[in-house]
């Protein structure tokens, strides 16, 4: 089995959200918060930053999902 990587750093930064990824055997994330898409952004391998306007006060909940080949491979949640 292929060993994969997704580690999630969060930062705040004027009204943005950086997420920083360590990234090991994925090419793509895609990002929801509370649930709903917010990012599809093809990634390499090694260390990945990506910026998302900052959720509404009420945003809980920040979901990192890490596929290979359109297949789900790994998977992050997050408290914002």
């Amino acid at each position: 089995m292929q060993v994969r990587q997704l580690d999630v750093v969060l930062s705040h930064q004027a009204g943005l959200l950086e997420i920083e990824l360590t990234i090991l055997g994925i090419s793509r994330v895609d990002i929801y918060i509370d649930e709903r898409p917010v990012l599809s952004q093809n990634v390499t391998d090694g260390t990945n930053k990506l910026s998302i306007e900052a959720p509404e006060n009420s945003a809980q909940l920040l979901e990192i999902v890490g596929l290979m080949r359109n297949e789900v491979v790994a998977s992050r949640k997050v408290f914002i």
